[in-house]
């Protein structure tokens, strides 16, 4: 119980004061609340409520844990009933406490005093028996005090309602009774509307109300219905009687003066009855109309008439409401605006800053002074649950007024902060290891924690990689996917590859529902070269042209380049035109004539096969000086215009031919960076040349291979060009 545990901490002196957070021992002064049962000791809690006098204006001070309201300042240690003064301590009874019966009334209900000895925190139940009634007060039960609320019997309250007519029907509960929910019906005072009421309400004891539609009973005269809304009483007496109508409707004429178009007196002839026409004078009608200005409003201009006024036909400038403009109305416009009670508004808005300087005011034509803002303020308050429920307010928001009256624990329950705790408290610092359950079953390394989550365990262990084929070490626990990073290498559903991806956790190619597009390896018919198409089990393979390299040499066997095999059927005309051209290109080049069943073969059989590569004037000069090397028995007779050991490419040696001093000035850029590479200290030195066209950039790839300096293509086109790095090894190599 409460009380017993601040008997414990009182008396192994472990309860601490919540305003210097020290424990309170045996023999200091206290003071305890008596809402909330918190100790303090006496010095702290004089300090605390002498600091919120002053922060309320001298009124009333609060008490630190329950924030209870506290006019009077402590200023004495009285022991937990209150009849002792410094209380001495013994070691027979509770620190701070007298030893005397606590006597001290439990609740407004119970009569009994306490009658245990004097002790902290709230007084335990009473056990005292006594006689009560239950909540009709039919009958009558002996139970405990503190279990003495709300007896109730089986029976119904059967009381009297608030109508004076009808019983409750309820069963046994405390007074008032509910009222009558019994509808009855009641009648407008014109009769013409019927309405429900509740039995016993105000609206009950009313024998007729107004329905607010116009009365429609048949005055006195007969002839005539009222025209005035739904009222109680008889209804006034018609308007238009004889009696009652003396002039004319303009009021400015008498009856008896008005002369009729024989000349004779319209008095002479009396009004017999009130469906007799008034008669009207011949007189401007003149009354004052609802439009114009205050001491000068505008005057019916139409002669003598019956009935209301018409519309005036004038037109009127009205001052907005703001007073910043006005508004020219006609005064049927204005008219209507005045019934309804509506101002004028003209369309500048106001645009001032509200009270809270954040927003600005919207409205048109405004006339506020002040500017309140009543927008929801709605910004997340310092806890981080709850939103702040005022208007927009300037500066911070209040800290949430919400507290919780539980216990606020760590996760394993071994630290406590006890209530009130304020809304958005973080739970206590624990220091022990975390309790949870955990999914591994090694040691726990981290403390007891608020988070959702554990961290994970980053203990070393072994584990089998994905595709099952390695078992890899020094892998923290937490990490479930394991890679070997090797390719994953299992047959897949085509059953003619092998899965390529690296070492993956699914099942290949997601279990079949992914296509294969692994090259084919099938060889064509025609060339023997891989299909390379996508992977297409069960079905022939597609007619393509072969893309596979191939290497073409000269008769003689020195030149030697790679081209496409071009070897397949021909989609488009380009394709037969291209193949076709290369063909004559190839006849042209060994003879001065051209074979034309060649191309009749080609387009006939719809496939080219790759001829070989015409010999130039270099293979001559070789086929030359080999056969006089053998003719005179000379030994390394490989003899030509090349420099030793280097072979010059076709394009290298056709692009020099029409671009001499482009090459000239390549050649003269990377002697230079050679010599500057010999003299330097790091023994490097790089050239950037100037974007350049494609072909360009290969002499200069070409050409640096020949002289063994590297190369480099960079940026991306039209912006490409080419950085060249000489060695100071180069350097020694051509010395």
């Amino acid at each position: 119980t409460h009380t017993g545990l601040l008997e414990q901490q009182l008396t192994n002196a472990t309860y601490e004061c919540m305003v210097c957070c020290s424990a309170i021992r045996k023999d200091v002064a206290i003071w305890h609340c008596s809402t909330c049962f918190h100790i303090y000791h006496l010095y702290c809690i004089k300090k605390w409520a002498n600091t919120g006098k002053n922060e309320n204006d001298g009124k009333a001070w609060r008490c630190p844990a329950c924030q209870n309201l506290n006019l009077v300042l402590p200023d004495k240690n009285y022991c937990f009933c209150g009849k002792m003064i410094d209380p001495p301590y013994s070691g027979y009874f509770t620190p701070h406490t007298c030893g005397d019966m606590c006597g001290k009334k439990r609740n407004a209900i119970c009569k009994h005093p306490c009658n245990v000895p004097c002790h902290p925190g709230p007084c335990p139940p009473c056990t005292a028996m006594v006689n009560v009634a239950c909540d009709c007060g039919k009958m009558k039960v002996n139970v405990k005090c503190s279990t003495a609320q709300n007896i109730k019997c089986q029976d119904a309250c059967n009381r009297v309602l608030n109508c004076g007519q009808h019983h409750c029907g309820q069963s046994c509960h405390k007074p008032p009774c509910h009222s009558c929910q019994v509808k009855v019906e009641r009648s407008c005072h014109c009769g013409q509307l019927n309405k429900q009421v509740l039995c016993g309400s105000s609206e009950y004891f009313i024998s007729s109300y107004s329905c607010g539609q116009q009365c429609n009973k048949l005055l006195d005269c007969g002839n005539h219905k009222c025209l005035s809304i739904c009222h109680d009483g008889p209804c006034d007496t018609c308007k238009l009687v004889p009696t009652l109508v003396t002039h004319c409707p303009c009021g400015k004429t008498q009856l008896g003066d008005i002369k009729c178009e024989s000349g004779d007196l319209q008095g002479k002839s009396l009004r017999t009855s009130c469906l007799d026409r008034v008669p009207c004078c011949w007189k401007k009608c003149n009354k004052e109309l609802e439009c114009g200005e205050l001491g000068s409003f505008h005057k019916c201009k139409n002669t003598c008439h019956t009935g209301p006024c018409p519309d005036c036909p004038e037109s009127m400038s009205v001052v907005c409401r703001c007073q910043a403009s006005s508004k020219l109305l006609t005064c049927k416009e204005f008219v209507l605006l005045k019934r309804r009670s509506l101002p004028v508004k003209c369309d500048n808005r106001c645009g001032s800053k509200m009270s809270c300087g954040r927003h600005r005011c919207c409205q048109n034509c405004c006339v506020d002074r002040e500017h309140v803002c009543n927008v929801i303020c709605a910004h997340k308050l310092t806890c981080g649950l709850h939103k702040c429920e005022e208007v927009c307010h300037k500066g911070r928001c209040p800290t949430c007024w919400r507290a919780s009256f539980e216990e606020l624990t760590c996760e394993c329950g071994s630290e406590v902060i006890y209530p009130p705790v304020p809304c958005g408290t973080a739970p206590p610092i624990c220091v022990k290891p975390c309790a949870r359950v955990h999914p591994c079953t090694h040691p726990v390394q981290h403390k007891c924690h608020s988070e959702p989550s554990c961290p994970p365990c980053a203990i070393l262990t072994q584990k089998l990689c994905m595709c099952g084929r390695e078992t890899r070490a020094n892998v923290p626990c937490f990490l479930q996917d394991v890679s070997c990073g090797r390719p994953c290498g299992k047959p897949l559903p085509c059953l003619v590859h092998n899965c390529a991806q690296l070492c993956h956790k699914a099942p290949c190619l997601d279990g079949g529902k992914i296509k294969c597009t692994q090259p084919c390896p099938a060889p064509r018919t025609a060339c023997g070269h891989p299909c390379m198409a996508p992977c297409h089990v069960g079905q022939p393979c597609p007619p393509t042209k072969c893309k596979a390299q191939v290497v073409m040499r000269c008769e003689c066997g020195r030149r030697e380049e790679k081209m496409i095999c071009l070897t397949g059927f021909f989609s488009t005309k380009d394709d037969y035109t291209r193949a076709a051209a290369n063909i004559v290109a190839s006849q042209l080049w060994n003879s001065q004539s051209i074979d034309l069943a060649v191309l009749k073969d080609v387009k006939n059989k719809n496939r080219f096969v790759a001829s070989s590569l015409p010999c130039d004037d270099t293979c001559g000069i070789q086929r030359r000086n080999k056969a006089l090397a053998d003719a005179l028995n000379i030994e390394n007779a490989n003899i030509t215009n090349q420099l030793p050991g280097l072979t010059f490419s076709e394009f290298l040696r056709d692009f020099s031919r029409q671009n001499l001093k482009f090459v000239s000035e390549v050649e003269d850029v990377f002697i230079k960076i050679i010599k500057e590479a010999e003299k330097s200290k790091v023994g490097r030195k790089m050239h950037s040349f100037k974007v350049m066209p494609s072909n360009k950039r290969r002499l200069i790839h070409e050409l640096a291979e020949c002289y063994s300096i590297e190369s480099e293509s960079i940026d991306e086109e039209p912006h490409r060009s080419v950085i060249v790095t000489a060695t100071k090894s180069v350097a020694c190599l051509l010395n």
